[in-house]
C-alpha cells in the first residue's frame, strides 16, 4: 500500500514573500531556460580609452596654464624690485636734502662702515640710514647676490651711474642735471663695485659688448631692467631702448 504525500506548489518566480510573513513581495528578472534568478550587477567603471581621454585634457590645462602662472611670479618679483629702487629714489632724495643738494659719492674714501670690508665704503652704505631695510638691496631675481654683508663678496643688486659725478668721490649737486626726471642713477646690476662707467664696455647704451654678467642683470625683468632716475621716480625698460644721453647730467 503507498501513501501518498501531497506536494507543496511552487511559488511563482517573479514573486516571493519574505520568511518572516510579512507580505513584502520583490520583482526579479528570472532566467526561464536554466530556472535562474538574474541579479542585476552594479554600475560599470570607466573604460581605458577614457581615462586617457582625461588624463590628455588635464595635461593640456596644464601646458596652457603653468607658463601663465610662471609670467605671473616673474612680474610679481619685478614689482618688488621696481618698489626697491623707488625707494632708494626718495632715499637719494633725503641724502641730498641733507648733504646741501649732493649725490652720495660712488666710492667717497671714508672710513668703511664697518671696517672689515671696502664694499661698504660706497654709496650703497650712505644710503642706509634713509632706507633702513637691508631687504632692499637685493632683487628677487638676482640669483647671484649673497646676504647682506657678506665680506668679499657681491650683496647687492643696484649699481650707480657713474656718468652722475665729476669723480669717484665727487658727485654731482643736483642743480648739475638738465633733466633731472631723464637721467638714471640706478639700476638693476651686477658689478663688483657698485658702479658702471659711461665708458665701460657694460655701461647700459653698449648693449653688443655687455659681459654676460651685465647681460643677464640688465635682462633679468623680462628682457629688460628697473632703472631710478635722479628726481626719484623708478620705471621698467627694455634694456636695449636705453641711450647714451639718458646717462648723463645734460639734457636729452
Amino acid at each position: 500500500m503507498r501513501v501518498l504525500i501531497p506536494t507543496r506548489p511552487e511559488q511563482s518566480p517573479l514573486v516571493r514573500r519574505s520568511a518572516r510573513g510579512q507580505g513584502s513581495t520583490s520583482r526579479l528578472p528570472h532566467d526561464r531556460s536554466e530556472g535562474r534568478t538574474l541579479i542585476p550587477q552594479g554600475k560599470r567603471g570607466f573604460t581605458l580609452i577614457e581615462l586617457l581621454v582625461v588624463i590628455a585634457i588635464i595635461a593640456i590645462l596644464a601646458a596652457i596654464l603653468f607658463p601663465v602662472f610662471s609670467r605671473a611670479r616673474a612680474k610679481a618679483r619685478q614689482t618688488a624690485c621696481l618698489s626697491n629702487l623707488k625707494q632708494f629714489g626718495l632715499a637719494i632724495d633725503m641724502y641730498a636734502q641733507d648733504n646741501d643738494e649732493t649725490l652720495p659719492a660712488h666710492n667717497d674714501n671714508e672710513p668703511p662702515y664697518p671696517l672689515y670690508d671696502w664694499r661698504y665704503d660706497t654709496f650703497i652704505c650712505r644710503l642706509l640710514p634713509y632706507v633702513k631695510n637691508e631687504q632692499m638691496y637685493r632683487c628677487p631675481d638676482d640669483r647671484g647676490c649673497f646676504p647682506f654683508g657678506t665680506v668679499n663678496e657681491r650683496w647687492w643688486s643696484y649699481c650707480f651711474n657713474r656718468g652722475c659725478e665729476y669723480s669717484p668721490q665727487v658727485p654731482f649737486g643736483l642743480s648739475a642735471f638738465e633733466d633731472p626726471a631723464g637721467t638714471i642713477i640706478l639700476f638693476d646690476g651686477a658689478e663688483p663695485d657698485q658702479g658702471v662707467e659711461l665708458t665701460d664696455n657694460n655701461s647700459l647704451d653698449k648693449p653688443p659688448q655687455w659681459d654676460n654678467d651685465a647681460r643677464a642683470a640688465y635682462t633679468r625683468h623680462n628682457g629688460g631692467l628697473n632703472l631710478t632716475f635722479v628726481d626719484g621716480h623708478a620705471k621698467w625698460r627694455e634694456s636695449k631702448s636705453i641711450k647714451h644721453p639718458e646717462l648723463t647730467a645734460a639734457a636729452d
